[in-house]
């Protein structure tokens, strides 16, 4: 168990902050899959709502999908 979360880190760690949907670039796209989920119209993975707490605050909210917005802009 211990190697498995082992890897769930370094698979996290090859993505940038806010790429939600682990495309290997922050986009639009992820900030809309956030808002998405803020919704309740999208499921995110453990993982997914790591990167998609932008603003590092323990929760992932319509602020979050907004910063993602702007640095994709």
């Amino acid at each position: 168990l211990a190697s498995s979360a082992a890897s769930d880190v370094y698979k996290r760690q090859e993505y940038a902050l806010g790429d939600v949907n682990m495309d290997g670039s922050v986009s639009v796209s992820d900030a809309l899959m956030v808002l998405r989920f803020t919704m309740g119209l999208e499921t995110l993975s453990d993982a997914q709502l790591e990167l998609a707490d932008f603003n590092g605050d323990g929760t992932v909210s319509t602020v979050d999908a907004l910063d993602i917005l702007r640095a994709a802009i």
